[in-house]
C-alpha cells in the first residue's frame, strides 16, 4: 500500500483523505457522494487515485455517514448540500477537482452555477438537468408512498433487493446486503428542486466538465446524461456494462483510469 489514510471529523463533518507516499499532482480531488451514501462509498476510487499519485478527500454530507445530524434530514435541500460542499472546497489549498455522483452530481452543478471556480467538475451518473417525481413513483410506488408518509426517502432503499435494483449489477464488488447496511435516510426535496421554477442550470461554465454516463443505470438514462453533456458543452464518456454505482462495479478501475487520463489531458497537475 503506497498511501496513507486519514480519517477526520472537522466541525462535525466526516472527511476521509488518501495521501499518496509519492504524490504526483498538486491538485486535490474532492469526492461528493449521492443520496443515502457517505464518504465510505469512494474507497475503491480513492485507492486507485492514491496509487496514481493524487491526494483525494471524500466527505459525508451532514446527516450522512458518520457526520453529525446538523439539520433534520427532511429539511435538507440542494442549497444546503451545496454549502456543505463549499466548506470542503475551501479546506483545499488549491482549487480542487470535484467528482459528484448521482445527487452529488446535482450538488456539483449547483456549486458550479454559484461559484464556477473548480479545476474540473465531473458528473458521474448524475442527476439530470430536470427531475420528475413521477420517475420514482413508477419505479417504486410502494416506496414512494411510504416516503411521502414519513417525509424522507429511506423506504426507497428498504431492502437489499431494492438496493441492487437501483445501484449495482451482479458483478459489483460490494454485495447488495453490505451496501444496504451502509445506506442512511435521505431528503425527498432534491428531486423536487430540479424544475424550471427553482433551478436554471448555468450555461458556458468556465470549469472544465466531464459527464460519465453509466450504460446500465436504472435511475438516470443515458439520454439524460447526453443532455447534461450538451447543456454544459462537456466532454462525455459512456461507461459500458456499468450500473449506477460505477465506483463499486467490477470495472471500476477502468473508469477511474479513464478519468485520470482525462484530467491529464486537461493539463491538470
Amino acid at each position: 500500500m503506497n498511501y496513507d489514510v486519514q480519517h477526520e471529523m472537522i466541525e462535525g463533518i466526516e472527511r476521509i483523505t488518501y495521501i499518496p507516499q509519492n504524490q504526483q499532482f498538486d491538485t486535490p480531488i474532492v469526492f461528493q457522494h449521492g443520496a443515502w451514501h457517505g464518504a465510505w462509498c469512494w474507497q475503491y476510487w480513492q485507492e486507485v487515485f492514491a496509487e496514481l499519485g493524487w491526494v483525494s478527500h471524500a466527505h459525508s454530507l451532514p446527516s450522512h455517514g458518520k457526520s453529525d445530524d446538523k439539520r433534520n434530514i427532511r429539511l435538507c435541500t440542494l442549497g444546503y448540500y451545496q454549502d456543505a460542499l463549499r466548506e470542503q472546497v475551501e479546506l483545499c489549498d488549491t482549487k480542487p477537482i470535484v467528482v459528484g455522483h448521482s445527487m452529488g452530481g446535482a450538488i456539483t452543478q449547483w456549486y458550479i452555477k454559484q461559484w464556477d471556480d473548480l479545476s474540473a467538475g465531473i458528473l458521474l451518473a448524475s442527476m439530470p438537468l430536470r427531475d420528475n417525481v413521477l420517475r420514482y413513483i413508477i419505479a417504486d410506488p410502494l416506496g414512494m408512498a411510504m416516503s411521502t408518509l414519513i417525509g424522507h426517502g429511506k423506504p426507497l432503499v428498504r431492502s437489499p433487493e431494492q438496493v441492487k435494483k437501483l445501484f449495482i449489477s451482479d458483478d459489483a464488488i460490494m454485495s447488495a446486503e453490505d451496501l444496504h447496511a451502509q445506506l442512511g435516510a435521505e431528503s425527498i426535496l432534491p428531486p423536487l428542486q430540479l424544475n424550471p421554477f427553482t433551478w436554471q442550470p448555468k450555461r458556458n461554465p468556465t470549469t472544465p466538465m466531464l459527464v460519465m454516463a453509466a450504460e446500465r443505470d436504472t435511475i438516470f438514462t443515458v439520454k439524460e446524461q447526453v443532455a447534461l453533456k450538451e447543456h454544459y458543452e462537456a466532454d462525455y464518456y459512456l461507461m459500458k456494462n456499468t450500473a449506477h454505482n460505477a465506483m463499486m462495479e467490477s470495472n471500476y478501475h477502468d473508469h477511474a483510469i479513464y478519468l485520470h487520463n482525462w484530467l491529464m489531458a486537461q493539463g491538470i497537475t
